[in-house]
Order: structure tokens, then sequence, then C-alpha cells
């Protein structure tokens, strides 16, 4: 009997995922914000809480492009960060996301 060598599946890895979630969330949230900051009553302040750090350089006509690019990477690195967090062996290490929650709060435009 003739068997085929069947090749084993690759697994992903945890921060592979973590970015690809990371991007679509991103994408969804940047087209969250762009509607409602051109809207009918143009209001900012769903942009300011979602991507604060981008919303910093907005005081500066000169940095748009610096500001859609760290709202595009904002949330696939915060993911990056969550994905990290599991262990090779799948376990999940959930004591540091309250740090990192607790981190991105103080870091916050709106707490300083």
């Amino acid at each position: 009997m003739d068997r085929k060598s069947v090749k084993p599946r690759k697994a992903h890895s945890p921060a592979g995922i973590g970015i690809t979630i990371g991007a679509i969330v991103g994408l969804i949230l940047i087209w969250f914000s762009v509607v409602t900051a051109l809207g009918i009553c143009s209001d900012t302040s769903v942009a300011e809480t979602l991507f604060p750090y981008s919303m910093i350089l907005l005081r500066s006509d000169s940095a748009i492009s610096a500001m859609a690019i760290i709202a595009l990477v904002q949330y696939p690195i915060y993911a990056l960060i969550c994905g990290s967090l599991v262990r090779a062996n799948g376990t999940p290490r959930y004591w540091v996301v309250p740090i990192l929650l607790w981190w991105r709060a103080c870091m916050s435009p709106q707490f300083c």
C-alpha cells in the first residue's frame, strides 16, 4: 500500500493573527471616525477617543500624512502586543492585560 505523505498544517502565530485582526478593526474604526468627523454635525470627539496619538498631530496642518500613518498602525500594534502575550503552548498571560490598559489610559492625551 502506497501512502502519500501529508504535509503538516502550518500553525499560525498569535502575533500574526493579532496584527490581522488589529488591521481589520483599525480600518473599521478609521472609517467610523471619518464618517462622524465629516458628517452633518462634524464632531471629532470619536476620533480623539479612538486615535488619541494621531489626533495630537492635528494641530499642525503639515502632519496629515504622519497622522494617517499613526492611525493606521495603532490598532495593529495593540493587537500585536496582545497576540504576543500568548505563550508558545497556547496559554495566555492575562496578568499583562491590566498593565497595558493602565498604560494606555495614562498615556492618552485626554488624561494629561
